[in-house]
């Protein structure tokens, strides 16, 4: 009962705190989804809402999650890692539902707003660091590029975030 008390408190706040603007990235280990014989170990979620301002033009052109995976090579000291698509939506293909072994997928995307949900049944996902990005043009026809990154390091969770205009070359559609 107290942890069925607990799961639908921590949908209600992520729901509550997926309702503000700007690129929003968490996992949730606490809200269980169980597919036949599987129990997925958390559920990864990334939304972006633009502002509803009638005088901006700024729309979204793609969002994709990322996972961090150690790679086999080495260019340094440091173990480099490689970025793997988990799941990405775009202006071509504005909705997902994918259902594989490990991960369940689904996300929207609109001109003002960006959505992916990632089911995940395998402990060492629910483990791993991630990426959200999301592409899009501003009122100026320039490129931006936001990410949040969500770090786990020691079982906490670390976000970070940026925001950076990527080009200056797409003006007057052209």
């Amino acid at each position: 009962m107290k942890s069925e008390l607990f799961s639908t408190v921590a949908l209600i706040l992520l729901c509550f705190n997926a309702s503000c603007e700007g690129l929003q990235f968490a996992l949730n280990r606490d809200i269980q989804v169980t597919i036949g014989s599987r129990i997925s170990c958390g559920i990864l979620l990334c939304e972006e809402k633009l502002p509803p301002t009638n005088k901006s033009s700024s729309f979204i052109l793609n969002m994709t999650v990322f996972k961090n995976q150690p790679s086999c090579s080495k260019t340094s000291e440091d173990e480099s890692e490689t970025r793997v698509v988990v799941a990405s939506i775009n202006s071509d293909h504005p909705n997902i539902s994918r259902i594989t072994n490990a991960t369940n997928a689904f996300g929207a995307l609109g001109r003002k707003d960006a959505s992916l949900r990632i089911e995940m049944f395998r402990h060492d996902d629910c483990r791993s660091d991630f990426i959200c990005e999301v592409q899009g043009l501003d009122s100026q026809k320039r490129v931006f590029l936001s990410a949040t990154k969500l770090l786990q390091q020691q079982g906490h969770e670390i976000l970070t975030g940026s925001l950076r205009e990527v080009e200056d070359e797409i003006q007057n559609g052209g």
